[in-house]
């Protein structure tokens, strides 16, 4: 790691939730053909995933979300109306996809208040899809840390998906912990890196950027305790000794 500055920690992250993102995705949904641009999520399916479409319907969804994206990349073109106007005719996960899709764009052109709504209309409408509905609560927890700047919302957000077995455990533990250490919280910070550097199932990346704050951290808390001031025992006065006699 180059820099401790936790500000710039956040883009080495976000750099890295990518590739992270795109293993759990592709493992849940590699039967849909998905190239999903979410701000700093970058998830690209090739055409192999249509192998597993069997139902007309299925092939229907591909079809329609295949040539929204195609539409969608052309310079130019209105992203969130092309995606907009392609949610009413998808079903199953392809619309939430293009929920996502609308929320990046949203995102790109700086309507960040829009993208929250949208990632928050995904979280209530896809009942039983955990993996997108908590990556839209990841991402949305994501702009609030990072765009409103409301970093206990955010943190809020975070703990909800931080639990062992949830999708995006690993991600939301470490932003959390990045939150704590930009607040000050030394001590919760370490003790969220420590629990990502002892975990044997944690990602490599992140699990080297957790040991790298832990050893910063542990390595302050040391030369705090070196350097605090030693206060000599109060010799007691004459005065005192005579009260006690007497």
């Amino acid at each position: 790691m180059s820099d401790n500055n936790p500000d710039l920690v956040f883009q080495e992250v976000d750099e890295e939730i990518r590739r992270e993102r795109l293993q759990m995705l592709w493992k849940a949904y590699g039967k849909y053909a998905v190239a999903l641009c979410i701000g700093v999520v970058l998830i690209v399916a090739g055409n192999q995933g249509y192998d597993y479409l069997k139902s007309e319907r299925e092939d229907a969804n591909a079809a329609i979300y295949n040539a929204a994206l195609e539409a969608s990349v052309i310079d130019g073109a209105d992203s969130i109306a092309i995606w907009q106007q392609a949610m009413p005719n998808l079903g199953e996960g392809y619309r939430a996809l293009a929920q996502l899709r609308v929320a990046a764009a949203q995102t790109k052109s700086g309507d960040t208040d829009a993208a929250l709504n949208t990632y928050d209309t995904l979280i209530g409408e896809a009942e039983g899809d955990e993996a997108l509905t908590e990556l839209a609560n990841l991402l949305a927890a994501m702009l609030i840390a990072g765009e409103k700047q409301d970093l206990d919302t955010a943190k809020g957000r975070f703990a909800s998906l931080a639990v062992k077995g949830r999708p995006w455990y690993y991600s939301a533990l470490e932003h959390m912990a990045l939150i704590d250490l930009k607040q000050g919280n030394d001590l919760e910070a370490l003790s969220h890196f420590r629990a990502l550097a002892g975990d044997i199932e944690t990602p490599a990346n992140i699990k080297a950027r957790a040991n790298d704050f832990r050893a910063m951290l542990e390595d302050k808390a040391r030369v705090q305790i070196d350097q605090e001031p030693v206060v000599p025992l109060k010799e007691p006065s004459l005065s005192s000794e005579t009260e006690e006699n007497q």
